[in-house]
């Protein structure tokens, strides 16, 4: 019976590190798809664009599939029919570092608004300078007027924006104060704003 027990948790560990390993690899092998698409775009950065949008929607998507499969997590995305490939400011609650990758896989060619301290992330930083993410420091007037502005574009452009409006995750999963940039950039751009709320049990990454 005990040896049984010791079985069962060494098999919750093990499909853990699988998961968690699986999560790490495909961000190592996005990193590189980047780069190499970066290099063969150079001339033509719209294409750019659009290979990486789609690249990243699959790469979020399968990390998604690879946690599930190993029983780290299970998701389930409701009110697919709300979601718009266009001029829309989704605002979401934040509890877990996998809220972006779960917003990202269920909402095509959005781009997203993010905490400074991320980019120091290879794929983070690789896509603050070649794609939509846009990081800010929220207690600095300056990094708040840059990402104001880098927002305002891209919405101009018809892209989805992400927003995490309470500017950092929640360690209580109860909601935190919001900060008004996404209501401000809706309100200046004409752009819909659209709530996303994430249910999780337990604790994730």
């Amino acid at each position: 019976m005990v040896m049984s027990e010791k079985v069962k948790k060494a098999a919750v560990v093990l499909k853990a590190l699988l998961g968690y390993g699986s999560y790490l690899l495909l961000n190592l092998c996005f990193a590189i798809y980047v780069l190499i698409v970066f290099v063969l775009t150079l001339p033509c950065p719209k294409l750019r664009r659009i290979l990486i949008s789609k690249f990243l929607t699959r790469a979020a998507r399968l990390q998604i599939w690879f946690l599930d499969i190993f029983g780290v997590a299970s998701f389930e995305v409701r009110g697919r029919e709300n979601i718009s490939d266009g001029k829309t400011v989704y605002v979401a609650n934040h509890g877990s570092s996998l809220d972006p990758i779960i917003l990202l896989a269920s909402i095509p060619n959005a781009g997203i608004l993010l905490k400074y301290t991320y980019s120091s992330l290879l794929v983070i930083w690789l896509l603050v300078r070649i794609f939509d993410f846009i990081p800010v420091e929220p207690n600095n007037l300056a990094s708040l007027g840059g990402a104001r502005e880098a927002c305002k574009k891209l919405l101009e452009r018809m892209h989805p924006l992400i927003i995490f409006p309470e500017g950092t995750r929640s360690r209580t999963g109860r909601l935190q104060d919001f900060m008004n940039l996404a209501f401000r950039l809706a309100r200046e751009s004409g752009a819909e704003i659209r709530p996303v709320a994430i249910y999780q049990k337990g604790s994730l990454l």
